[in-house]
C-alpha cells in the first residue's frame, strides 16, 4: 500500500516527471516511498518489468495504457486548478449530469479532458464530478464539495465587474458582480 495515495494499475499519466528519472525501485511500495520523500511529488508511475520509478509533480497531460505500469497519485491534489473546499459554483455544468469518478484528482482530469471546462466540483459523498464552463450564478455552501478552477480563466462572472490586476502583482482583488462580493488572491 501507499498511504493515502490512490492506485491505478495498467495506466501511466505521462509527463510531469521529476528528475532524475527513472529511479531504481524493486516494487510499487518502494516507488511510493521515493515519491513521498521527493519535494513536489504528487504522483508516480512504477514499471514492474524495468523496476523503474518515475516521480511526478502531478497527474495530467494524458493517459497511456500499459499493462506493465502502476500509477499512484494523491487523490486530493490536482495542481492545474486552484482548490476551494466546501463550495460549489452553481450552474454552467458540462454535461448537464454528473460523471462518476473516485476522487478530486480524477474529477480534475475529467475537466481537463472536457472541451470548454474551466471549473469543476467534486462531491465526495456521491463520487460525482460536475465539469463546468465557468464560475458564476452564485455559490452554494456544501460541506463535502471540493471545487477546482483554472485561474484566471474561470473568473468570468455575469454582470458588471471590476477587472483584477495582473497576476504577477500577487495582491488581493475585489470583484463585484450580481452574486455579491468575491475575494481572491
Amino acid at each position: 500500500m501507499c498511504g493515502d495515495f490512490a492506485r491505478k494499475d495498467g495506466v501511466d499519466f505521462y509527463g510531469n516527471d521529476i528528475p532524475p528519472y527513472p529511479q531504481n525501485a524493486p516494487d510499487y511500495a518502494s516507488c511510493c516511498s521515493i515519491c513521498r520523500t521527493t519535494t513536489g511529488c504528487n504522483a508516480f508511475t512504477y514499471s514492474k518489468s524495468r523496476q523503474a520509478c518515475y516521480p511526478k509533480t502531478r497527474i495530467g497531460n494524458g493517459v497511456a495504457k500499459y499493462d506493465d505500469a502502476i500509477t499512484g497519485y494523491n487523490p486530493n491534489v490536482y495542481s492545474d486548478f486552484v482548490r476551494k473546499d466546501g463550495i460549489d459554483f452553481n450552474g454552467n455544468d458540462i454535461p448537464l449530469f454528473p460523471v462518476q469518478v473516485p476522487d478530486y484528482a480524477s474529477c480534475g482530469l475529467k475537466c481537463q479532458a472536457t472541451p470548454g471546462c474551466n471549473v469543476f466540483t467534486y462531491l465526495k459523498s456521491r463520487q460525482a464530478c460536475y465539469p463546468k464552463t465557468r464560475m458564476g450564478n452564485g455559490i452554494a455552501q456544501i460541506a463535502d464539495a471540493i471545487t477546482g478552477y483554472n485561474h484566471p480563466i474561470a473568473i468570468v462572472f455575469p454582470g458588471a465587474f471590476q477587472q483584477p490586476p495582473r497576476l504577477e502583482t500577487n495582491v488581493a482583488y475585489n470583484i463585484q458582480s450580481n452574486v455579491g462580493e468575491w475575494y481572491s488572491t
